[in-house]
């Protein structure tokens, strides 16, 4: 196991795990898509999270995150999102916040198979392209 927690594939070498950054978004409902997302990238053992910026239902995943990366590393965020997420579903409905947190997953998933390659290469967005 790394001083990131997380355990590496045999045979790769110790700069193997890329680190990330995080900006997470608020809006309500963006917060379970966000969940999906979060629970993807932690399940990857090639990638460890540095740093997150975020706001509002974000910011609420965000400190959620942290909490359960110092209690237990990448497992214990990832159930520390889903307590959270489930205890705190109030009066929404627990199926279509699966179903959110899943399209945040299959989507997290499809981004890293076309995209790990360039993590720590190249931004995922180009600012001066973007705006400028």
């Amino acid at each position: 196991m790394s001083d990131t927690g997380v355990t590496r594939h045999a045979g790769e070498a110790k700069g193997a795990v890329k680190l990330i950054t995080l900006a997470l978004q608020g809006g309500g409902s963006h917060g379970a898509v966000a969940w999906g997302v979060l629970d993807r990238l932690l399940e990857d053992e090639r990638l460890a999270i540095e740093g997150v910026s975020a706001t509002s239902a974000g910011a609420m995943n965000a400190a959620v995150l942290a909490y359960g990366l110092l209690k237990g590393g990448p497992p214990g965020a990832r159930a520390s999102l889903h307590n959270f997420w489930q205890d705190g579903k109030l009066n929404a409905d627990w199926d279509f916040l699966c179903h959110l947190r899943d399209q945040g997953r299959n989507e997290a998933g499809h981004c890293l198979a076309q995209n790990y390659s360039a993590i720590g290469e190249r931004c995922s967005v180009d600012l001066r392209k973007e705006f400028l």
